[in-house]
């Protein structure tokens, strides 16, 4: 349990202390995407971390992705609503960011690298409470780096990618396959950009 906060906290702290706005940008790929894919090497090498890639799911899948959907369409009538700035109207090539890389990356690292393999004392339920707070937790950063006029919508991320990190995090335990929770992650950033 230790050693999970110590890797994640020195993810965040290296995520953090990284002038990103000094490295260039090549279109849609950021540099931090590197440091991510870099990251996820590394222990799963160290550790030894097995990456379960078959495409298989159990029967109680398609509910999660039913309800993933749904609480999709919930969570951007909630950004809509709230006072301030939409901060996903600002990121450039949103489509290839939120809806083909974020669920591919943030799922490598946040159920495969920062998953099971630290969390197998826990019960699925506490350990699903863990990452999912975790992963809630990497997108905090943005209430340091936007003004405040952002900060509403930021704070209802923090809600909102809890549950997802919660039910993405099951859905790779329950599924044993990366490709599960990548898929609900997909549908439920597809939604969220289609109505934004």
């Amino acid at each position: 349990m230790i050693l999970y906060f110590t890797l994640a906290l020195f993810y965040f702290i290296s995520i953090y202390l990284i002038p990103w706005e000094l490295i260039p940008n090549y279109g849609p790929f950021h540099f931090s995407y590197l440091f991510d894919i870099l990251f996820s090497l590394v222990l799963i090498g160290f550790y030894k971390i097995h990456i379960p890639i078959e495409m298989r799911v159990d029967k109680k899948f398609y509910i999660r992705l039913i309800f993933i959907g749904l609480f999709s369409l919930i969570a951007v009538q909630v950004v809509v609503h709230l006072p301030g700035e939409n901060p996903f109207l600002l990121l450039d090539h949103a489509f290839i960011k939120l809806v083909i890389v974020a669920p591919i990356l943030e799922e490598f690292i946040f159920r495969v690298v920062l998953g099971p393999r630290f969390l197998q004392r826990l019960s699925l339920r506490k350990a699903g409470l863990i990452n999912g707070a975790i992963f809630s937790f990497s997108h905090s950063f943005a209430l340091l780096n936007l003004p405040s006029e952002y900060h509403p919508v930021i704070w209802w991320q923090l809600v909102y990618t809890f549950i997802l990190g919660y039910c993405c995090y099951l859905s790779y335990e329950r599924d044993k396959s990366i490709w599960a929770p990548v898929s609900l992650h997909f549908i439920f950033n597809l939604v969220f950009y289609l109505f934004l």
